[in-house]
């Protein structure tokens, strides 16, 4: 059976889609769809567009997100970097707040160490 010209345009058009699914669509079989394909010198090799990057991929897109394997690895990467910032800035305000009550602590050790040295210094002059 002769090509018609429409069908030669829907081929080419549509050649990403994959051998099976063009000569389903124009009620041919998978082999002449394949012959036809190799002298227009179009790939019949499966391909998918990200709908995040617009990119053309030859893998299937992830499930979860639709996207490609570089678009799902940068939002894992982005994710991953927004947990890292919480947590560092969650760690320096520990950090601070660890060091604010080490500074306390310190001046009332100063304090007590200051009161001490005077008590000592009253009762030895009373000795006197």
């Amino acid at each position: 059976m002769r090509w018609r010209p429409w069908e030669i345009e829907y081929l080419e058009a549509h050649a990403g889609d994959g051998a099976e699914a063009v000569a389903s669509h124009l009620g041919r079989s998978t082999n002449s769809v394949k012959v036809m394909a190799s002298r227009l010198r179009v790939s019949l090799r499966q391909s998918w567009r990200c709908p995040q990057c617009g990119r053309t991929v030859y893998s299937p897109l992830a499930g979860a997100t639709g996207w490609c394997m570089r678009c799902n690895a940068a939002a894992s990467r982005d994710k991953a970097a927004e947990a890292n910032r919480r947590a560092r800035a969650e760690l320096r305000a520990e950090e601070s707040a660890v060091a604010d009550i080490k500074r306390d602590r310190q001046r009332l050790y100063s304090n007590t160490s200051t009161k001490r040295k005077k008590l000592r210094e009253l009762r030895k002059s009373r000795e006197y």
